[in-house]
Order: C-alpha cells, then structure tokens, then sequence
C-alpha cells in the first residue's frame, strides 16, 4: 500500500516522539538506578557511623554507672547501669543488623561487653570493689570495644566517602551520556524532518 504524505507526515513524526521518549526513558532508568544506589550504599553507612557514635557514648555511660556503683554499692546506680547495658545491647543489634559485613568485629564486641556485664556484682552479693585506678580487665574489655567502635567509624566514613566520589563520577557520566543522546535525537529528528520534507516537494517538483 503506497503511503501518503499525511500517512508520511504522521509516520516520520511519530518516529520522532518515538525517539525521544526513548531518550528521556533512558536517562530517567539510569538516574533512577544511579540515585537508588548511592541512597541504599549512603544511607548504611551514615547509619552505621550513627550506631557506633552512639555506642561508645553508652560505653562510657555504662563505665560510669559502674564506677560508681562499685565504690558506693547504691542500687540507683546499679540500675542505671543496667539500663545502660540494655540500651548497649539493643543498639549493638542493630548495628549488626546494618554492618553485616563486619560481623566477626562485632561477634568479638558483644562478648567483650558480655564479660563486662558479668564482672559487676549483682547487689547484696559479695563482689570486689574496683580500684581508683581503673579494674585492669574491665579496662581492657572497655579499650577493645571503644577501638573497635573507632575504627569501624573510620572504615564507615571511608566507604561515604568512596561512595560519594562514586557517585559524582557516575553523575558526571551520565551527563556525557545525556549530551550525546541529546545530539543523536537532534540528527534523528532532523533527519525524519529532512525526510518528510522531501516526501512533500518531491511530488510538488514532479508537477
């Protein structure tokens, strides 16, 4: 069936939309991706960052409380002191939950803090006070959970950054990519243009 100029006109428009909305397609798949990814990688790693700050911040609550409960042997103390803990716990779950990665460390900090727990004497039990200076195992246990927090801040902020100059550079390519989209739907369209023109006065030349 020959075609006519309207039936022409209207196939080489649409396949100038056509064109472009598989440019415009494209672009948004790929800046839906690249925004889906750097949200999901982002959002652990400040999380973690978080969960970590927070941690070491009870760690020296917990400390405190147990300090001073040792020397006074006041039971408020005692009980702050195991609201602390519980809190620890609760935060170190879920900070597990995020650093799945990093399990083992963690594995290693929540026996530590177990042992820390089970070194303070319940009230109206015999226990030994700890020294002015610090109880040497307690501290021990205490330095190895607030490195380990330390260091694994540090491995977070790493990886933000990293992901941030991922991201930047994923951006500025598909800045170049939407450039040259640009340019190929531009030559497309005028190409389809150049061809409906030339479907209406070839005709009119021919008469």
């Amino acid at each position: 069936m020959k075609l006519t100029i309207y039936r022409k006109m209207v196939l080489g428009f649409a396949v100038i939309i056509g064109i472009m909305i598989a440019a415009q397609g494209y672009m948004l798949f790929e800046l839906h991706t690249l925004s889906k990814e750097a949200q999901e990688t982002l959002t652990l790693d400040v999380q973690a960052v978080d969960l970590a700050k927070r941690l070491r911040s009870l760690l020296d609550e917990e400390d405190s409380h147990a300090r001073k409960y040792s020397i006074t042997r006041d039971r408020v103390y005692y009980e702050l002191f195991q609201e602390t803990s519980r809190e620890f716990q609760k935060v170190l779950a879920a900070l597990v939950r995020t650093e799945a990665e990093r399990g083992n460390l963690l594995h290693q900090v929540a026996e530590r803090h177990h042992t820390l727990l089970r070194s303070l004497p319940e009230p109206g039990k015999a226990g030994r006070a700890l020294a002015p200076a610090g109880d040497v195992g307690r501290s021990s246990h205490i330095e190895f959970i607030d490195r380990s927090l330390k260091g694994l801040i540090k491995l977070s902020q790493l990886a933000i950054d990293g992901s941030t100059s991922a991201f930047v550079a994923a951006t500025d390519r598909t800045t170049w990519i939407a450039a040259a989209l640009a340019l190929l739907t531009i030559l497309a369209a005028s190409a389809a243009a150049g061809m409906i023109a030339h479907t209406i006065t070839r005709p009119i030349a021919r008469l």
